[in-house]
């Protein structure tokens, strides 16, 4: 596909927060509908700010919007979504709402104690902090150091709980082209949020059986934090290799799925329990 897309005739849902609230599980199960097309890569990443420390294949410079049509592959298709949960914590996506007036931007909030659990596994997982790291010296390293712009974003998690500040910002840019849906909701009644995210797009509603409507990206336990950590960053670099080469990313696919296999214990999760101070904190940072 290139750049002569017609950007008003298209509907452009994104998925843009919050991260480990389930942004991967409602992109894959919206992508099986037939008149979406998905981004080929989940995270396209195209509007983030320009120093925000995630690599992109593409990136808006502010001239540059028909370079977004190379991320989709079926241009045919009314709708195309992209899910990069990380627009939440970033200005430059806010203009999207001018850009593409036909965007529109569904965030999912998640209890702040519970998506810090869930992004302290997820960053072990990927060898991203150390195994030896506590929880409560997780939060109490980020409550001591602000962010800046090198900051890493496995330490910005606790910066971003600042919930209320961001969608004040969404809400203000994208008015009622916001969606803003609860984890508990997609986590109960995944058919019903599926339903809802369909009317707000402008789309019906397909045939789903909800037996197939299996969670994504869950976090377990490395069994070699490095080979993790290699794994995730060779695996995102060729998806953006192969951005232009569709047989590619089929053939990484099975790959990829014996390969975190091997890597990935996806048995029953360490359990343990924040200590009250740790949770104080946390619950701080979401009401600021």
């Amino acid at each position: 596909m290139n750049g002569s897309l017609n950007f008003k005739e298209k509907t452009f849902p994104l998925i843009v927060g919050q991260p480990k609230a389930g942004t991967t599980s409602l992109f894959g199960w919206l992508k099986e509908h037939p008149d979406i097309c998905g981004a080929k890569l989940k995270e396209a990443r195209f509007f983030l700010d320009e120093d925000y420390p995630l690599r992109r294949p593409l990136a808006f410079n502010g001239t540059n919007l028909d370079a977004y049509a190379d991320l989709f592959e079926e241009s045919a298709k009314s709708v195309l979504m992209e899910a990069s949960p990380d627009y939440l914590y970033c200005e430059t996506p806010l203009r999207v709402a001018n850009l593409l007036p036909n965007a529109r931007a569904v965030i999912i909030v998640r209890d702040p104690v519970e998506r810090m659990i869930s992004a302290f596994r997820f960053f072990k997982q990927r060898g991203l902090i150390s195994t030896k790291m506590s929880f409560d010296e997780y939060i109490a390293l980020q409550d001591e150091c602000p962010v800046c712009a090198g900051t890493p974003v496995q330490y910005r998690a606790l910066d971003h709980c600042r919930i209320r500040t961001y969608l004040t910002r969404w809400e203000a840019a994208f008015g009622e082209r916001l969606l803003v849906l609860d984890f508990k909701d997609l986590k109960r009644s995944p058919l019903q949020v599926i339903e809802r995210v369909c009317a707000f797009i402008g789309i019906a509603m397909p045939a789903v059986d909800e037996r197939s409507l299996v969670s994504e990206n869950r976090s377990g336990r490395a069994r070699s934090p490095g080979l993790a950590r290699l794994y995730y960053a060779l695996n995102r670099e060729l998806g953006m290799a192969a951005l232009k080469l569709p047989l590619l990313r089929r053939l990484l696919r099975p790959i990829n799925r014996i390969l975190k296999r091997g890597l990935i214990d996806d048995g029953p999760l360490e359990t343990f329990k924040p200590s009250d101070h740790a949770v104080e904190v946390i619950r701080a940072w979401a009401d600021r």
